[in-house]
């Protein structure tokens, strides 16, 4: 079966998304022209795969891709701000004090065994 889709309205990564996800149904070759990409495919034994299927995939990876590249921004800003607020630290570091026995730290534990 051969596809032909616009290069105009559909990206590249929408069109290798969309023959990724019938890699399972289908063998897929892409290639294109100057104005259009071209999908050759074979369906595997057993499986069935129309082109409105394809059609209605290509649609979806491509608004996909189209929310990803309009919501960037945001979600670089949302990272960043998540990373900042875990490295800044204004508090001084609080001094500590270990309260310890000379006698039980020096004690030879192999003593200790033996006398019990």
């Amino acid at each position: 079966m051969l596809l032909k889709y616009n290069r105009n309205l559909y990206c590249k990564e929408a069109l290798l998304k969309a023959a990724f996800n019938f890699t399972d149904k289908a063998y897929i070759h892409l290639s294109q022209t100057e104005n259009e990409y071209i999908v050759d495919f074979v369906i595997k034994e057993g499986n069935t795969v129309s082109e409105q299927e394809f059609d209605n995939e290509m649609i979806f990876q491509t608004m996909r891709h189209n929310l990803y590249l309009e919501t960037a921004d945001i979600r670089k800003i949302m990272v960043a701000r998540a990373m900042a607020s875990t490295i800044i630290n204004d508090e001084e570091p609080k001094k500590q004090t270990i309260d310890f026995n000379a006698d039980e730290i020096l004690t030879d534990w192999f003593e200790n065994n033996e006398n019990n």
